[in-house]
């Protein structure tokens, strides 16, 4: 099962419903309900169904005008840091972008710069663009 919205609501379908092998769902630190989607997964995953997170990076940029880049680092870190996820499809382009992203397997704890950056989107009030 797949969802974009209403995440929580269809992750706690999915894993009520005892069909359901897998749930692939929108998650990122920019989502304004990701406290709800968070708790939806961490049930979804005891109900033993297989989370793969999708729109880890919350869109590549905070702004339409894409001069503000989220740190992709930082965003796929934040993700992968909950244990109950147990897959992701981060977003890259090309080959940079991708060793980036695999380089986040080398160590999941994000630096203060990191921390900072996921930050600096709230403080701004942004919220990603992510779906």
């Amino acid at each position: 099962m797949a969802t974009h919205r209403n995440e929580p609501d269809v992750i706690r379908a999915a894993a009520a419903s005892g069909f359901w092998d897998v749930v692939l769902t929108a998650y990122n630190s920019r989502q304004s309900h990701r406290d709800l989607v968070k708790a939806a997964i961490r049930g979804a995953a005891g109900a033993g169904l297989g989370v793969l997170a999708m729109k880890t990076q919350a869109g590549v940029y905070w702004d339409s005008t894409q001069r503000r880049k989220i740190n992709m680092k930082a965003a796929l870190k934040w993700v992968l840091r909950d244990e109950n996820v147990h897959t992701t499809v981060p977003a890259f382009s090309n080959y940079d972008e991708l060793e980036g992203d695999l380089a986040v397997m080398r160590d999941l704890a994000p630096s203060p710069a990191e921390e900072q950056d996921l930050r600096q989107g709230e403080e701004a009030e942004l919220s990603g663009l992510y779906c």
